[in-house]
């Protein structure tokens, strides 16, 4: 009995856990983040470093 009631307490912190996570990021965008851009690169290129050999 105190098995499941420790498991249940940790599967439902948990989900407690993952929807405050999700709603307090869900505005979270990647153009707001700051990534320096070297010149004549584009943006995409620079972060994901496509452009390397």
């Amino acid at each position: 009995m105190s098995t499941t009631l420790i498991m249940s307490a940790v599967m439902l912190f948990w989900i407690v856990y993952t929807i405050v996570f999700y709603v307090s990021t869900r505005n979270w965008v990647v153009e707001d983040a700051d990534y320096d851009t070297p010149a004549g690169e584009t943006s995409a290129a620079a972060v994901d470093g496509s452009d390397r050999a």
